[in-house]
């Protein structure tokens, strides 16, 4: 009996190998196809993953006799280049910048803080810890609110922007100017309906006013949330006239660097990946073997990144990022 199990236990192993390598390899191809279905783009976003499995797989046919097929290796290696190049583009390690002439610094801290967890105490403390100079709180409801309202942390903030209705807080040390709450209409919003608008405000970094943008749409690769992510798209593409240059756009915006809609943003509003050449996956926090980079900081390309960091946990399925910009006079 017991043979039989470790037989069966073994032909299962197997068998999730090798559904795991064929899923890779298909998902792999369906992740150029996110322009064309919600439900393909969902296969874009894991492409670090892809490429283990497919490592794995050449490793064990390396380890196997003459015989093994050689196409099947060349296929699998062919896949892993295509993966590999999508994440060397996004991930491969560059040197932060060093400032060159006059400029300014802005200090910046984005953390979903997960309306179910309950470490008030942990984010009063990293918002203390950051010195940052504009705070990004995203999944704030009223009771998160109400522990940290009254938190020295929060008393470094006069400024401060709230749609605890979508649980998004937006905090500054420097004055916010032409700000506003873009709303969806209600034939919009589709299924989504906690999430409807974003923040978009200018803050003023002595003589130099840069805009920024908050917010935190859907999942995209949901077709039930489709709709409303494209119209967060499209009313963002309707402001850049009234954008001052350059532009800051950060938030959770649950899509990688893979996705078709990540690259909407870039093109849209003419921005860059202000982490790019640094992998910071950020969600989710409780299954590792899965992180993805979901949470953004998109910049106008003269805009330069001094400084980053994700982490420290603090309870949420987050983690938080901090970074460090550089805005040339």
């Amino acid at each position: 009996m017991r043979e039989l199990f470790q037989v069966r236990l073994n032909t299962l192993f197997w068998a999730f190998c090798k559904l795991a390598l064929i899923t890779s390899l298909v998902f792999t191809l369906t992740g150029f196809l996110g322009h064309m279905s919600a439900w393909l783009d969902l296969t874009s976003h894991f492409r670090v993953q892809y490429a283990l499995v497919q490592l794995l797989a050449l490793i064990w046919l390396l380890k196997q006799s003459k015989a093994a097929k050689p196409v099947l290796f060349w296929m699998i290696f062919a896949v892993l280049l295509v993966n590999g190049w999508q994440v060397w583009q996004y991930a491969s390690p560059q040197p932060y910048y060093q400032p060159t002439g006059s400029g300014l610094r802005l200090n910046l801290l984005h953390a979903n803080v997960f309306v179910s967890n309950k470490n008030y105490q942990g984010m009063q403390d990293l918002i203390a810890q950051s010195k940052a100079d504009v705070v990004s709180l995203q999944e704030v409801d009223v009771v998160w609110y109400k522990h940290l309202k009254n938190s020295d942390a929060f008393k470094q903030y006069p400024y401060r922007l709230l749609h605890l209705a979508a649980g998004n807080v937006l905090l500054s040390r420097f004055p916010l100017v032409d700000s506003k709450l873009a709303h969806f209409p209600e034939e919009a919003m589709g299924q989504y309906r906690n999430e409807g608008g974003y923040f978009l405000t200018h803050v003023r970094l002595g003589q130099r006013t840069v805009s920024l943008i908050n917010l935190h749409p859907p999942i995209p690769g949901l077709p039930k949330y489709a709709q409303s992510y494209r119209h967060y798209l499209d009313l963002l593409a309707s402001e850049k006239a009234n954008l001052t240059q350059p532009v800051i756009l950060f938030g959770d915006l649950n899509v990688t660097p893979w996705s078709h809609y990540y690259r909407e943003y870039l093109r849209l509003l003419n921005l860059k990946d202000a982490k790019a050449h640094h992998y910071m996956p950020t969600w989710p926090t409780y299954l590792p073997c899965f992180f993805l980079p979901i949470d953004q900081v998109l910049v106008s390309p003269e805009v330069q990144t001094l400084q980053q960091s994700i982490g420290p946990f603090d309870g949420s399925d987050h983690l938080p990022v901090h970074i460090m910009l550089w805005i040339p006079s």
